[in-house]
């Protein structure tokens, strides 16, 4: 995540540098046909700091704190007894009418059945601060990964292949060799989100180096379906002429068709590949919690007995496709909705902030300003 944002970052800036650039030889000195305000350009940059603060905070508690407490909780069953009074004139004995009473077993609602429920839950378990349980040792686990995946990719020589294929495929070795080498802190950061407030500080809560054969496999396998699943729909785009140039002379109906195509391409892969592939890595993450630690959420430590402790000849956690096989069918149901959930509040709220920033923008900078602006441009 925070990867993606710098490079997103990184890349507005220097088309914005590059489009004032042009602009600058077009036209001569930009700041005489129109100055912004030093104030305004103030507010502007907060509220664009605040706005990116806002996204970055919703987005780590809903993929990152609702979705892996969605992806290991076991609901729990209660007992629900009903009885049936007997007519005014029968003779039934006590004994007789507990014996005839109808038991039936009932599975209670998920937490994690909705958002606000399952924020709801961890802020009374573990205070307002829950929603980002966990976040320093994500941002050192990101800063370790960037750093470690970028030497790699150069010590590969990445930026000296002439082409972008040959780029990103010593990219994505050195992140898949980035996410084995820091496995066990990623599981270490799942039970930190899972398990009830400990006093232990994070570094001590990284399970032993034993544990590393548990969940290196199925930590690079996630990362290689995340990698294919986000590829498939730039390979769609390019294969049915979606690149700058060949989208010139395309019928624009055409055009968006195609767009279209590639993007449900992009989602079936996400939802075909990268979910049951995350789910199932946290599962067998989750599955190692020690002993001592309490979930937050009902949770079954043996996954319906596949667990078998290390002191009984087991593994001490499940196995990936086991982990998979263990979720029922309303558990993975659960799970897709809050994804499209986590998709449409995510739009909603990036729709929201741009709309603000627009908002401010025309009342900061004055209209007769833009005028002028586009006048020199014309």
């Amino acid at each position: 995540m925070i990867g993606a944002h710098g490079e997103a970052v990184h890349h507005l800036v220097r088309r914005g540098v590059d489009a004032t650039a042009r602009f600058h030889n077009e036209h001569g000195d930009f700041e005489a046909v129109y100055q912004i305000p030093t104030g305004s350009l103030v507010v502007l940059g907060l509220t664009a700091v605040l706005g990116l603060v806002l996204l970055t905070s919703v987005r780590y508690t809903l993929w990152g704190v609702v979705a892996t407490l969605a992806e290991i909780e076991t609901p729990q069953h209660a007992y629900l007894v009903k009885e049936e009074k007997p007519a005014k004139d029968s003779e039934v004995s006590p004994e007789q009418d507990v014996a005839e009473a109808e038991v039936a077993l009932v599975k209670q609602k998920p937490i994690t059945a909705k958002i606000i429920t399952t924020i709801q839950h961890i802020h009374k378990r573990a205070g307002f601060a829950a929603r980002w349980r966990g976040l320093s040792l994500f941002i050192v686990y990101a800063l370790a990964h960037g750093m470690l995946s970028g030497f790699i990719a150069n010590l590969f020589g990445a930026f000296h292949y002439p082409d972008m294929g040959s780029v990103f495929l010593v990219k994505s070795v050195g992140s898949v060799i980035a996410t084995i080498t820091l496995a066990r802190f990623s599981t270490a950061w799942v039970h930190i989100v899972i398990s009830e407030p400990s006093s232990k500080a994070w570094f001590r809560r990284v399970p032993g180096l034993k544990s590393w054969k548990n969940v290196w496999a199925s930590s690079a396998i996630v990362d290689i379906t995340t990698r294919v699943a986000f590829t498939l729909p730039a390979l769609c785009a390019v294969g049915l002429g979606l690149d700058p140039n060949g989208v010139q002379g395309q019928h624009p109906g055409m055009v968006i068709f195609k767009a279209l195509v590639c993007i449900v391409i992009g989602l079936t892969a996400v939802v075909a590949l990268v979910i049951p592939a995350t789910v199932s890595l946290v599962r067998v993450q989750a599955s190692m919690l020690p002993e001592e630690d309490e979930a937050i959420v009902p949770f079954d430590r043996t996954f319906g007995g596949k667990v078998v402790p290390e002191i009984l000849g087991g593994s001490g956690a499940i196995g990936f496709v086991d982990a998979w096989k263990t979720l029922d069918i309303p558990a993975r149901v659960r799970i897709l909705k809050l994804f499209f959930k986590f998709v449409a509040v995510e739009i909603g709220l990036h729709a929201f902030v741009f709309t603000f920033l627009v908002a401010e923008a025309f009342i900061l900078i004055r209209p007769e300003h833009f005028r002028k602006l586009l006048g020199q441009q014309g």
